[in-house]
Formats: C-alpha cells, sequence, structure tokens
C-alpha cells in the first residue's frame, strides 16, 4: 500500500514524533510504500527523530513569512496546488495529515480526487489560539475526512459537526525510560518539583509559580524547575522575582535531554490550561516521577488515575493546585506509592497497542 504522511515539518514535537513511529512502523513491518511530505525546504536540517532509508522524504518548500492578509491568502492558495500536484501524482492509498493548518490545507488540495484523507486534530479545539478563520475552516471541512483522528476521548466531544463513526481516538504511545524503574528512595539534598514544556500562556506557568509561592514556606527543602522556552519568559521571570520562593524557581531554559531532567526530580506538575495530550505528563509518570495536574481539557483525566498514580485538581484553581502540592511534598510515602503506579503507563500506552489502532484503521480503508 502506498501511504502518504503529512505535517508541515519534522522538526522536534509530539506530531513529529508520532509520524516518524508510523512511517518507520508501516516501512519495517507493514511493508508499505511511505512517503513524508513536508513544507519544509530542501536545505531544511535532517529529521529530529530518524526516519529508516526506505522512507521518502519530500519537502515542498512551500514555508513563507505572510506580510499582509492577502499575502497569507496568495500563500495559502500556492500551498494548495502544490500540495494538490503532489498527491495526484502520488496518487496514494490513503493520506494521513497532522495539525489543523495543514489538514485542512489538504483537504482542500485533495477536494475531488478520491484520495481518502485521515485528518489528525492534536489540540483541544475550543482552547487553541489558532486563527478564527482556521477554526471556521475546520468545522466546514473536517466532516468530509475520510476519518478524524484525536488522542482523546474528551477532543473528540468538542469537535462539532462529526459522526461519530468517522472519528478514531487514538492516543499517543508513551515508551519506557532507558533507566526503567519506579522511584524506591529519596535523593540526598534538596528536593526538586519539575514541570517541562513552552514558556506559553497555555502552560499555565503564571499559575504554577503563584501556587508554589503559597507554601514554600512549608517546604524549605524543595525548589520548582521549570525547562523550556518562549514568549512568556520576560512574564514569567518578573513573577518569579515578585515571589515568595524566588530563590527556589529556577528557568533553566529548553533542554534536549528530558528524560534527565526528569530523573533528576522528586515530583512532577503540570499546570497546563488546556492539553491535547501531554507528552510530558507522560514521560514523568513513565520516569516513575508522582504527578499532580489540573484536570484541564484535555487528557490529563484520561491519563493520570487520581489517588492511583497522581492527584488531579480542578483547572485553573490555584488553591486547589497548591493544597495537593503541599500534600505531596510533605508525604514521602505518598510520592513513593503515586510514583510505583505511574510508570504503569508506559504498559496503558505502549507504542505496540497505539500501533495496532493505527494498523486498524488503515484496515477500514476502502477499496478503490
Amino acid at each position: 500500500m502506498n501511504v502518504t504522511l503529512l505535517i508541515s515539518s519534522l522538526a522536534m514535537g509530539g506530531a513529529e514524533r508520532v509520524v516518524t513511529l508510523l512511517a518507520n512502523h508501516w516501512t519495517r513491518t507493514a511493508r508499505h510504500q511511505v512517503t513524508v511530505v513536508t513544507f519544509e525546504p530542501e536545505s531544511a536540517p535532517p529529521p529530529f527523530f530518524p526516519l529508516d532509508s526506505a522512507v521518502r522524504v519530500r519537502r515542498l518548500d512551500l514555508l513563507r513569512q505572510s506580510v499582509s492578509g492577502l499575502d497569507a491568502l496568495r500563500g495559502t492558495l500556492h500551498r494548495i496546488r502544490a500540495l494538490r500536484r503532489e498527491l495526484l501524482s502520488g496518487s496514494p492509498a490513503v493520506v494521513v495529515c497532522f495539525m489543523t493548518r495543514t489538514n485542512v490545507t489538504a483537504l482542500l488540495a485533495a477536494a475531488g480526487s478520491g484520495i481518502p484523507l485521515a485528518v489528525c486534530e492534536r489540540c483541544d479545539p475550543t482552547a487553541e489560539a489558532s486563527d478564527r478563520a482556521w477554526r471556521a475552516a475546520r468545522r466546514l471541512l473536517y466532516p468530509f475526512a475520510w476519518r478524524v483522528v484525536v488522542q482523546t476521548e474528551s477532543i473528540r466531544k468538542r469537535l462539532p459537526g462529526l459522526r461519530e463513526a468517522s472519528t478514531r481516538v487514538i492516543p499517543n504511545p508513551v515508551e519506557a525510560p532507558r533507566a526503567a524503574g519506579p522511584r524506591t528512595s529519596e535523593p540526598s539534598g534538596r528536593h526538586r518539583l519539575g514541570a517541562l514544556g513552552r514558556l506559553q500562556f497555555l502552560k499555565g506557568y503564571d499559575l504554577l509559580i503563584e501556587a508554589f509561592g503559597t507554601i514554600v514556606a512549608h517546604h524549605p527543602d524543595w525548589e520548582l524547575v521549570i525547562w523550556g522556552e518562549g514568549p512568556m519568559r520576560a512574564e514569567l521571570e518578573a513573577l518569579v522575582r515578585r515571589s515568595p520562593a524566588a530563590d527556589r524557581i529556577r528557568l533553566p531554559g529548553a533542554t534536549s535531554d528530558p528524560e534527565g531532567c526528569l530523573a533528576s526530580c522528586d515530583a512532577f506538575v503540570l499546570s497546563s490550561r488546556s492539553e491535547g495530550f501531554p507528552n510530558a505528563l507522560c514521560e514523568a509518570m513513565a520516569c516513575g516521577l508522582p504527578v499532580v495536574s489540573f484536570d484541564c481539557p484535555s487528557g490529563p483525566g484520561e491519563i493520570v488515575r487520581h489517588g492511583v498514580d497522581g492527584l488531579l485538581v480542578p483547572p485553573l484553581d490555584i488553591p486547589a493546585l497548591a493544597a495537593a502540592l503541599d500534600r505531596l511534598l510533605r508525604d514521602p510515602d505518598l510520592r513513593l506509592a503515586l510514583g510505583a503506579r505511574a510508570s504503569e503507563v508506559t504498559t496503558r500506552f505502549a507504542s505496540e497497542r497505539v500501533l495496532q489502532m493505527w494498523d486498524d484503521l488503515l484496515a477500514e480503508l476502502p477499496t478503490r
């Protein structure tokens, strides 16, 4: 079978990792002919996640900065035409595409071609900060997709106008860390509460800094470390300077070794206002870390089993977040108990199980 995977770029990211896993799996196991199509230029760096040598990569050089609304419209029309030529020349049995704008572009490009499209929505559509025109296009065009793939049941419920028969819930796979196994003892010295993700509004680090500041006096041997980079750095640094916990909150920047960072922690916190399927939360649990998370839309409530492998608190509730953190930080037995069960996330969302879901999806393809 000739399968095309479509994504804007092959840089580091959750969707890019899934594309790589699917491409390698379908090439090596199912013996499909897989082409990964991106909008990157030919001069783009190699894929962040290595692809099998048998996977064909087509870079269409369609990434352009727009200087006006009219320029953006012209760029979108150019991408649609170029992508249509690519799809018609390749005549794939199915196209699997990722992210809202790429999905919309692909649906327009494939219109009338008879090529089945599986579009993969990666975010909570009610909270995503995308342009209004793209949100409207999504509502209009997703019903014409062969399948719409989402990561959680809560996202499925939030996408309007879709028949349940045309949607599939396929979570991200969670892999065991290199140093697998639950944590069995506390490290010496200061304890570390970790957070990991882009420094942006949706991640809610402003809420986390406020919550940690209210409990820091009760936990003199704990520090908060937030790994990541992004547009809110200056604002978050200002919040840290004003916080009672100023000397115990660090923002060290992005990391190329998230597993190593998580291995240095004693607990993990997710303070997001919204999520899709939070990889950082899953990676922390895979490392055997006890977690506290806002039960935000969407993802955490379908990953964390409250009181079993982590603690869930109402979204945006800073006092509730502070209370849950206070409980976890003061109770080493609770941390050990939750952490011992947290690593089960690698079984619940094992790559083999998730890849089988994708195989089952392809098995539903109509005969052409």
